[in-house]
């Protein structure tokens, strides 16, 4: 009854004072007052929000535009910035790069371009900082830049690097370095920074970390498929540890491993010439399971009929029935995105993983698991 004789004449508001929460009660002294205040709240709410949001506008602007997005190692930056600011990102890889390119047509990746030809031979560290004062020196050369009057701007002599303004503003340097020595092969002298058809190999490839032979994302196409012949799918118990897979295969040299969950990876050999009797020699235990990467793209993909693989079987069975093949056992279909490849500590050899299995339905050819597609990266780029 009291809150609703008094709730025409008062307004009730918490605040937070210094490190208290305190009540203020607002008296009215008439209607306009009370519409004033009204008013008054609602604007300081629209402020506020504009301000939580005020960070989208500046990338639905940079996305409007359709220039040239400058990055240093970004694939993910370009992942947070799209999750958090712009719009979920999807299940899918392919509908990801799809999405990525629609958002931003034209990417450049500082350390992907750093790492090609011709920069590769001068550039010794694509790190940021290196690969800054490397540019920073003949043959190359950093253009000369001024901070506009009334405002405020970072010099190349701050020092402050890992403040993300500064990180920003030497890999911009460190691109206009780049793209002026191209002109300058080129024999371009004048108006550099207005032929694109340069910077065309580098354009829409983000840098993928660790990865030798598929070094890049290419958001405007297809990806390599480097030879995968050298790779195993492997599953062993639980309590293994990176050193029991290792000594597994020592006899044919060193390895890579992949840590995929707590029981399953994939293995590489540095030797690929061993590839096809490592796998003969290893096909029998009880204890762990192996099988090539072509065989395991081709179950999780539903292809009855296994892909060439190093030590090719003699005899290949075939599907039982035209329409499903016969269902024999339940198996773990393993789940696997980006972040637990290329951002966790920047080494595939380690202990602890985070992605669970997920139990399936398994045929004896391995239905095709459709749902295996719904995810930012399969298991392919996973390897290197």
């Amino acid at each position: 009854m009291r809150e609703e004789r008094f709730s025409k004449q008062i307004s009730l508001e918490t605040r937070q004072v210094d490190k208290d929460r305190l009540l203020f009660v607002t008296r009215f002294r008439s209607k306009e007052d009370q519409e004033q205040l009204e008013k008054q709240k609602y604007e300081e709410q629209l402020d506020e929000l504009d301000n939580f949001v005020g960070f989208t506008k500046v990338l639905r602007m940079i996305v409007d535009s359709g220039k040239l997005v400058i990055g240093h190692n970004l694939c993910l930056d370009i992942l947070h910035t799209i999750d958090k600011f712009l719009t979920p990102l999807p299940e899918g890889y392919d509908e990801f790069k799809e999405l990525a390119h629609s958002l931003f047509p034209k990417i450049v990746d500082t350390k992907y371009m750093s790492s090609l030809d011709p920069f590769k031979d001068s550039i010794d560290s694509n790190v940021l900082k290196h690969m800054f004062d490397t540019v920073s020196a003949k043959p190359f050369g950093i253009p000369n830049t001024e901070i506009e009057e009334g405002f405020k701007g970072y010099s190349i002599n701050d020092q402050k690097e890992h403040e993300a303004g500064y990180d920003a503003f030497i890999t911009g340097l460190s691109f206009l370095a780049m793209w002026k020595y191209l002109g300058t092969i080129e024999g371009e002298t004048e108006k550099i920074y207005n032929d694109l058809s340069l910077l065309e190999p580098y354009i829409n490839k983000i840098f993928l970390m660790v990865l030798t032979d598929n070094q890049f994302i290419n958001l405007a196409g297809e990806d390599l498929n480097p030879n995968r012949d050298h790779v195993f799918y492997l599953t062993f118990p639980k309590e293994w540890k990176n050193n029991n897979i290792v000594q597994l295969f020592s006899p044919f040299g060193n390895v890579q491993v992949s840590w995929l969950d707590d029981t399953s990876a994939y293995v590489g050999l540095y030797k690929r010439d061993q590839a096809a009797i490592a796998l003969s020699t290893l096909s029998q235990s009880d204890t762990y399971s192996i099988m090539s990467f072509a065989k395991r793209q081709a179950i999780l993909a539903g292809i009855c009929t296994p892909l060439p693989s190093p030590l090719k079987a003699k005899r290949r069975k075939k599907c039982r029935g035209t329409t499903f093949c016969q269902k024999t056992k339940k198996r773990t279909v393993l789940i696997t995105v980006i972040f637990s490849v290329v951002f966790n500590s920047g080494s595939f050899s380690r202990s602890k993983r985070s992605i669970d299995p997920i139990e399936e339905e398994q045929t004896e050819c391995e239905e095709s698991f459709s749902h295996n597609s719904k995810k930012v990266f399969n298991e392919n780029e996973a390897w290197e």
